[in-house]
Order: structure tokens, then C-alpha cells, then sequence
């Protein structure tokens, strides 16, 4: 039976406060694993100065594959968490389409499960990341877990971001030049709205609307406007 907490462990609280480097975070994130005795803990700042980076305990082929073919643009938790600030279970989340049932297919076979607890971290300087624990068991467990560790894993994720940002070069790369109509757009898109819906938000109609989205798509040098959001995102474009 999982019991809430408070406060993270003293010992983890050490060890954050020791670490000084991303190994040192990875470490961490392996402790709280343990104390959490789930199979995997993962802290993922999307946005990170330089590229996104990952402190956890995802096998590493599968960080490295999931950076490589940047799935952080499917990614439904991903996506989800852009706009969300509570807990997210992966089960309330849509995998229906073939080629996120294909993402859960490939993230199974680094030994993943498909239960998951994702917390969404929004930063002070527009940083957004998160911590997600992931572990192979029952709905019911899981939904005991979440339920008494969801106010946890936020100190925990809170703790951790704070420490990346003091550890971390915190340079960002140029953004590109975005007009103050683009941007609401790319905001009300990233909100979950629809087309319609963001064009009457903005008090547009739909066609400017389509043009303000061309132009973000080239800026972004996204393939779509879900592409386009995403990368919005991963740089820090869009404040929700």
C-alpha cells in the first residue's frame, strides 16, 4: 500500500543539494525512484538551453532514440502537459491513432509500461519539463499510487527543476522572431482550441487566421500546426 508524503526525504533533499551536474541529477531521480519503489523515474526538461535533456532511469537507448526521433512532437503527454499544470495518468490521455499505439508499441520494447503519472513543470523564464514515473502494474495500484503520491511527485518535480536551472547553462538559443498576433495564435492553438474556436478568441476570421499560421509554420519550420505548437513549446514561445 503507497503512503502520501509531505515533504521529500531528507536523504533525497542531500542529494539534490549535492548535485552539480546532470549525473549528479540522474542519480537523484534514481534515489527518488527507489523511495517511490516504482520500475522507472524520469525528469525531462523539453525546452533546456542547448537541447532538451533527461536525468532518470529510462534505459538509455530509449532516451536517446526518443531524442533522436524526436518524439517529443507526438509525444501526447508531451503535448498534453504543455497546457495542463496538474497530475497527468497516461490513461486519460488519447493513444488512439496508429502511430502513437506505434510509440507505446516501441517504448514497451525498451521494457516501459503503459502506466504512467506525469507531472508538467512550467518554470519562471518559460522552461517547461517533467517528471514521470512509470511502473508495470494493475490499474487499481496505479490508481493507489496516484492518489497518494501525486502531491509528491510535484515537490519532487519542483525540486528538481530548481536544481537544473542553478546547475545548468541557462543561455537559450535565438527564438525566432514571432509578431504579437502569431504568438496569441500559437497560445490559443497550444490552449486546445480549434481553428474556429481561436479565431473567434482573437476576434479574426478564420482565413487571417490561416495566413497567421503559414507564417508560423515557416518560422518554426514545422510540417504542421500540431508541429508547430509543439516546437512553439519545446522554445519556450508560448506562455499558457
Amino acid at each position: 500500500m503507497y503512503h502520501a508524503r509531505k515533504t521529500p526525504s531528507e536523504g533525497l533533499q542531500n542529494a539534490l543539494a549535492a548535485a552539480d551536474d546532470l549525473d549528479g541529477l540522474t542519480d537523484t531521480v534514481a534515489l527518488a525512484r527507489d523511495t517511490l519503489r516504482i520500475d522507472h523515474l524520469i525528469y525531462h526538461w523539453v525546452n533546456a538551453p542547448g537541447g532538451q535533456i533527461a536525468a532518470g532511469t529510462y534505459p538509455a537507448a530509449w532516451q536517446a532514440r526518443y531524442v533522436e526521433d524526436r518524439f517529443d512532437l507526438i509525444d501526447p503527454v508531451v503535448l498534453a502537459a504543455a497546457r495542463s499544470f496538474g497530475p497527468l495518468n497516461w490513461k486519460d490521455l488519447d493513444w488512439s491513432q496508429q502511430r502513437l499505439r506505434d510509440f507505446l508499441a516501441a517504448s514497451a520494447a525498451y521494457g516501459l509500461s503503459g502506466q504512467g503519472l506525469t507531472i508538467p513543470i512550467h518554470g519562471p523564464q518559460g522552461e517547461f519539463g517533467l517528471l514521470t514515473a512509470n511502473h508495470d502494474c494493475p490499474d487499481d495500484r496505479w490508481a493507489a499510487f496516484e492518489l497518494a503520491q501525486a502531491e509528491h511527485l510535484t515537490l519532487i518535480a519542483r525540486a528538481l527543476h530548481d536544481r537544473a536551472r542553478r546547475i545548468l547553462p541557462s543561455d537559450r538559443p535565438g527564438a525566432p522572431g514571432l509578431t504579437r498576433r502569431e504568438t496569441e495564435v500559437i497560445c490559443e492553438l497550444a490552449r486546445g482550441r480549434g481553428r474556429a474556436q481561436a479565431a473567434r478568441a482573437l476576434q479574426i476570421s478564420e482565413h487571417t487566421l490561416r495566413d497567421h499560421l503559414e507564417s508560423l509554420r515557416r518560422k518554426l519550420g514545422a510540417r504542421s500546426t500540431t508541429h508547430a505548437v509543439a516546437r512553439a513549446v519545446a522554445q519556450g514561445l508560448v506562455r499558457l
